[in-house]
């Protein structure tokens, strides 16, 4: 970089961007290939919104080696601008096979796959950056995410580990390495690891709400001695870490049997989130009566023969907080039986039919297609041949028919549980995204009955398809419940589904540590801690009877 480069670039980190644009041409005059004056320039032109004139900037000293940390994402926000969301992808890629060293430029195109949900796609990117001997702490950081997302937690354990080495004083990776280490049940660990994440920055924000979830709040806790200090810091805090704040209180004075206060944070949390998030009543209804129309009896014999006969997949639906973590932890402990987690395949598969059912033509629909597609994709996250693979993306239940028609011959598991328990517990949670229903106890009700309706139509169009399995029977007369589900699997018996609790699968939702403990009735009934004040979802839920 060029003296005159360097001044470009110090007028521009302190806002001067007159003087910034002016040093950054004198640069290029004497050499247009100056790497970061472009870069200079190109940030100027984004910041005033000439988006067509810093690509070209920014393309260019970016050809031309800039290390600007910044250009990339700055060039990412250019081509969205100019060339619309779905392109800003192909570009960077071009880009990246160019300068496949420089991490600025490597961790944008991961986090555009990051955004699209190919997790698969920005793990092999960020493997590719470190089998090239990148150690930056940026990529190993986001490498260790995407490994959790890709259900690959000892890896992401080990990737964290190193980051950690890298630089000790990033809470961000302690979080992670807290949340990987939970999923493969080292509970302890994980917890020391939000400690030490809250060591590094006071009570961050994601780590006080996974250690409180971690393991039960006592008052001699030495995070909850402590809590006095906490006030300061969350009457500053942004809206979001407030809700990981009041959810993580909520669980803290719930473990302390302090209820009122318990319900007022979980209460406040959700007020937040709800705001952030708004739930559509009248979009769900909608949504929901499509469904039912268009996979009707009639429709449904119509399109028999058209998928895929294979026994393979096994899809558990529901509700949260049904025991469906439970049911995928004793199907993952038979040798035959792979489990994948909450996937999202079929869904995204499913987007384009599903948000135009009333427009579709049926039969001319590639169901075929989709089932190749969604048995494509699972079987690449698949590390064994086991003969069923677990998909637990509870929000198929909105997809059964699409189930059948793709798979008539794969089982689907419904997992429910008293829907005050439920209800309540999925209140009673900070999701990681989406379930805008879950804020408000109203929200919840309604939701709860629009399932259950969508159920009750699947049960009548497809009479016998769907075992259902409760959390209850579960836990009151657990052996035959567990041969039961197996049988709906087709699969023989192995005693080693009753010792669930000691499986190494990994378990990454909100149940990961219950799952590690024998089935247990404790949590049966908990909604009736807080009856005082869940009269308005007992009312909600009583408008569906």
């Amino acid at each position: 970089m060029s003296a005159i480069s360097d001044k470009a670039l110090e007028a521009y980190q302190r806002g001067d961007l007159d003087l910034a644009l002016k040093l950054a041409e004198q640069a290029l005059s004497t050499n247009p290939n100056q790497a970061d004056a472009l870069a200079v320039t190109g940030l100027v032109l984004a910041q005033r919104r000439d988006f067509l004139g810093a690509e070209g900037y920014l393309v260019h000293a970016i050809e031309s080696g800039t290390i600007s940390p910044t250009a990339p994402a700055a060039l990412v926000s250019c081509l969205r601008q100019t060339r619309g969301p779905e392109s800003a992808g192909a570009g960077l890629k071009a880009l990246l096979a160019q300068r496949p060293d420089y991490t600025p430029l490597r961790l944008e195109v991961a986090n555009l796959h990051y955004q699209a949900s190919e997790y698969s796609e920005e793990c092999a990117l960020c493997a590719e950056g470190y089998e090239a001997g990148d150690r930056s702490h940026d990529l190993l950081i986001v490498y260790g995410r995407v490994l959790m997302n890709v259900d690959r937690p000892e890896r992401a354990v080990d990737i964290l580990r190193q980051a950690i080495a890298a630089s000790r004083d990033d809470p961000e990776a302690y979080f992670l390495l807290g949340a990987a280490l939970r999923s493969l049940g080292k509970l302890s660990d994980a917890r020391e690891a939000h400690r030490a994440a809250m060591e590094q920055q006071p009570f961050f924000a994601r780590s006080f709400y996974s250690y409180m979830r971690g393991g039960r709040v006592r008052s001699d806790d030495p995070v909850w001695a402590r809590i006095s200090e906490l006030q300061p810091i969350l009457s500053k805090a942004s809206d979001d870490d407030r809700t990981y704040y009041h959810y993580g209180l909520g669980k803290a004075f719930e473990d302390l049997e302090i209820y009122d206060d318990a319900f007022a944070h979980y209460q406040r949390g959700g007020a937040l989130r709800a705001r952030a998030q708004p739930y559509d009543r009248r979009g769900i209804e909608r949504e929901f009566a499509a469904i039912k129309e268009f996979f009707s009896t009639d429709a449904l014999s119509e399109l028999k023969g058209l998928g895929d006969l294979t026994k393979r997949p096994v899809f558990i639906i529901g509700m949260p907080r049904s025991g469906s973590s439970l049911v995928e932890q004793i199907l993952s402990s038979h040798g035959d039986v792979e489990g994948l987690g909450e996937l999202l395949d079929l869904e995204k598969i499913a987007r384009p039919v599903m948000a135009n059912l009333a427009g579709i033509d049926a039969g001319h629909t590639l169901w075929g297609d989709m089932a190749q597609q969604y048995l494509s994709g699972t079987a690449q996250k698949a590390t064994s041949d086991a003969s069923r693979l677990v998909d637990k993306g509870l929000h198929n239940f909105k997809l059964v028919g699409l189930i059948h028609v793709l798979f008539p011959n794969a089982t689907i598991l419904h997992c429910r549980r008293d829907p005050m328990d439920s209800g309540f517990s999925s209140f009673a949670l900070r999701f990681a995204g989406g379930h805008e229903w879950s804020n408000k106890l109203r929200n919840v009700g309604h939701y709860y009955r629009q399932y259950q309706d969508l159920m009750a139509h699947w049960q009548a169009v497809l009479s016998g398809r769907i075992t259902t399995i409760t959390y209850e029977d579960l836990a009151s007369d657990f052996e035959p419940q567990v041969r039961r589900l197996l049988e709906a699997c087709a699969l023989p018996w192995d005693p080693a589904c009753l010792d669930f609790y000691k499986s190494d699968h990994a378990v990454r939702t909100a149940s990961s540590a219950q799952v590690r403990e024998p089935i247990s009735k404790s949590s049966i009934g908990r909604w009736r801690k807080f009856e005082a004040h869940l009269g308005g979802l007992q009312k909600e839920l009583e408008r569906g009877k």
